[in-house]
């Protein structure tokens, strides 16, 4: 049978089909060519083999031929046939490519391999949604492909479209790149480890200076020294001039210099830092004044001297986020690259989409080039087992955002675990063109994917997209969000149904088969948090009791309150594939309250290695508990975090919209070390927890009372003698069901004061 894209004359509207992203102009021709008749292919691909992402989409049609009619065109590097498909070569610097169907064949030229995957959609009729080994690519099987006499042109409207790990070849119909050129190297540079100099004792002043006086610890810079801006510059001419490389400082292929702290908030207590530091503006900003008025303005006049052509590619990050009003980069050359944590999922929300669209855009105008943004496929996807799909989402944002982005890098890691290919596929389309429609892919999508069940699968779909966009009560990812509002059990049952109807639709489809447990697969989970949720049986609740006189913080667990208190197991955190096992040197924490006073928490961790505890390291590597409270009960996202190591430190720590600071008056910690286990009390005040917002604090009494929250033990040390665990660190947790971090309302489980 003939292609069906192809069986009439081929008009404007067959080119354009309504999942691709729009053509401004398609010029039709009257003539034919055929390309694949009788078993055999009438002309090669001429492509270099030696160029990798021409080789890769040269292999790509060839593959896809093969799969529509059994015949496998040739590759050619050269040939003297007048008739062929030809690839030009890729061309970073444009995006821009034109294909041209006439008498002399394909001429697919501009940036080639853009163009061929192109050309594979719209005329072949092709369309790869994830990795055809689980069923994520569709053709149309025909004995005889004829192609239209047919040109057009397309360019993308986004400049950067790159992903992280970006190798994944079923990821190369995507049409990736960069040609913004500019581009950009997190936490750079890592002198602490550069041992041709060994800055740590010959420049010890240009790395951050801690509260205790100590330099060095780590590999953040003191921004404010002018040492470090000396080095700077120093390093970027040495490498400039072919000598010593900057430590990943400078892109010279990319024409970029750049700027990004090591990845935690700027902490120096130096002189010049300490000088430049601005508390009030808050946690996202305290220091932003040490990079933004101070270190690049100077790099930046530095640059527009010595390297006019380069850009400086700087990256708000943790507490210098903040864009300071009266900052401008006046000298062109200075470019910001925004994390965006929240998720683009969540910028469903018109509150969060507001704020974010807000830090780009104010971004923009200081320095006066558009900005490119980082974001995480993995949030809120991390947080959550929902297989939800946020096209709606994607396409509004970056419709609205033209002036202001010149592109963006997805981080897209661990997306095979929580199955949001469609996503990226409908992503990284509106990254080439804002203006495609998402119901209209996710009609092709199921329509091609799953034939007879189609029905089925497009109302799953149509139930997961119009959960995601209810409005929640509050901006954050949690299972009364999730569970509660967007996805109740009633629905989720009913796509169980759904999917229960559409299989035997297909029996006997191989294709259909292969794509529908593929898919199906990423609803288990869901389906099995809904009906925990739902039940209420997802979490034990740890039993907080009642006492008369609070336990003596000396670390030993030898109170009488502690007899009475039920103990709970610290188990091991939840994994990526949701196995959960106890360690082998198991913990356990109790707690009691005492009326009108306050809660204490014992932990008793037992410890096969006590030789090999970490207690001298940072404070961060010591093995230590931590205790994360939301004394509201809301699990709203936001909670008040209480770290304590082995040495008895306490570290105080708030997360969350308008969580209140800790009172850290009266708070008490002591630890305890044994031959074979170590022991820690905590206790705190009721007094310690009332800013945080609508907290409950019992006072006489405390019936159907409860906080949310989690409590972990971190081991470095010991792990049972494993290398690669002391490396990484391992933790045992109260809680473990629908989220494998510790610190996210989906990880919080019920604190319940009891009163007997």
């Amino acid at each position: 049978m003939m292609l069906s894209l192809l069986l009439a004359a081929v008009s404007a509207a067959s080119i354009t089909a309504r999942d691709l992203t729009p053509l401004k102009d398609v010029e039709v021709g009257t003539g034919e060519i055929a390309w694949i008749a009788d078993g055999k292919a009438a002309f090669p691909i001429v492509a270099n083999m030696k160029d990798q992402e021409v080789a890769q989409a040269a292999k790509f049609l060839q593959d896809c031929v093969k799969e529509m009619t059994g015949v496998s065109p040739r590759i050619v590097a050269k040939t003297k046939e007048k008739v062929a498909v030809r690839i030009a070569s890729y061309t970073p610097e444009s995006g821009a490519f034109t294909v041209e169907i006439g008498k002399d064949g394909v001429t697919l030229s501009g940036n080639g391999p853009y163009a061929a995957y192109d050309f594979a959609e719209r005329v072949l009729n092709v369309r790869q949604y994830f990795d055809p080994k689980s069923g994520g690519r569709s053709v149309v099987k025909t004995d005889k492909v004829t192609l239209p006499f047919v040109k057009w042109s397309d360019a993308p409207v986004y400049l950067r479209r790159e992903m992280h790990p970006g190798r994944l070849p079923w990821t190369a119909n995507f049409k990736k790149g960069n040609q913004l050129i500019h581009g950009h190297r997190v936490h750079v540079p890592r002198w602490m480890s550069d041992t041709n100099e060994n800055y740590k004792v010959t420049r010890p002043e240009i790395f951050e200076l801690k509260s205790d006086g100590q330099r060095g610890k780590g590999n953040m810079l003191c921004y404010g020294n002018p040492k470090t801006l000396e080095t700077y510059v120093e390093r970027i001419d040495e490498e400039l001039r072919g000598g010593r490389k900057s430590g990943m400082i400078v892109m010279p292929h990319q024409k970029t210099i750049n700027v990004s702290q090591d990845d935690a908030g700027l902490a120096c207590h130096c002189e010049y830092c300490l000088k430049l530091r601005d508390k009030s503006l808050g946690g996202s900003g305290e220091y932003a004044p040490v990079l933004w008025r101070h270190f690049v303005p100077k790099l930046s006049d530095i640059a527009a001297k010595k390297w006019p052509d380069y850009t400086i590619s700087i990256l708000p990050y943790h507490n210098t986020c903040l864009c300071l009003p009266d900052v401008h980069f006046t000298n062109g050359n200075v470019e910001a690259t925004l994390v965006t944590h929240p998720g683009l999922a969540l910028l469903k929300d018109p509150t969060v989409k507001a704020e974010e669209e807000a830090k780009m855009r104010a971004w923009q105008a200081c320095t006066g080039r558009k900005i490119v943004n980082w974001h995480y496929l993995i949030y809120p996807a991390t947080f959550t087992s929902a297989p939800y799909l946020f096209g709606d989402a994607i396409v509004a944002h970056y419709r609205d955002m033209k002036d202001v982005i010149a592109g963006t890098y997805v981080d897209q890691y661990s997306i095979k675990r929580h199955g949001h290919e469609l996503d990226l596929y409908v992503w990284f389309r509106a990254l080439w063109n804002p203006d495609i429609d998402p119901n209209a892919v996710y009609d092709v999508f199921c329509e091609r994917m799953f034939g007879p069940a189609a029905p089925e699968v497009r109302e799953v779909i149509r139930m997961i997209c119009d959960g995601w966009k209810r409005p929640w009560a509050e901006p954050f990812v949690s299972p009364k969000n999730v569970f509660g509002t967007s996805y109740p059990v009633a629905e989720t049952r009913r796509m169980k149904a759904l999917f229960d109807a559409a299989r035997p639709k297909i029996e006997g489809d191989e294709h259909a088969l292969l794509c529908f447990d593929y898919y199906r697969k990423f609803f288990d989970t869901f389906f099995e948090d809904s009906e925990d949720f739902a039940s209420g049986g997802s979490f034990t609740p740890l039993e907080i009791m009642k006492t008369t006189e609070r336990p003596k913080v000396d670390g030993i667990l030898d109170d009488e309150a502690w007899q009475k208190a039920k103990k709970a197991d610290l188990i091991e955190g939840i994994n990526a594939e949701r196995k959960i096992r106890p360690p082998e040197e198991a913990g356990e924490v109790r707690a009691v309250w005492t009326p009108g006073t306050g809660v204490t928490f014992g932990y008793r961790c037992a410890e096969a290695h006590m030789d090999k505890v970490v207690k001298d390291a940072d404070p961060l590597r010591n093995d230590q508990i931590e205790l994360f409270l939301d004394p509201s009960g809301a699990g709203n996202g936001g909670y008040m975090q209480l770290a304590v190591d082995v040495n008895g430190l306490a570290r105080f720590y708030r997360s969350g919209r308008g969580a209140g600071d800790w009172i850290r008056d009266g708070v008490e910690v002591a630890v305890h070390m044994d031959k074979d286990f170590w022991s820690a009390e905590v206790y705190i005040p009721f007094e310690a927890l009332k800013n945080f917002p609508g907290a409950r604090l019992p006072n006489l009494g405390a019936v159907n009372l409860y906080w949310v929250g989690n409590t972990t033990r971190m081991q470095f040390g010991g792990c049972s003698g494993d290398e690669r665990a002391r490396k990484v660190g391992y933790f045992s947790r109260l809680f473990t069901k629908f989220h494998w971090f510790n610190n996210h309302a989906p990880a919080f489980g019920k604190l319940m004061f009891k009163e007997w």
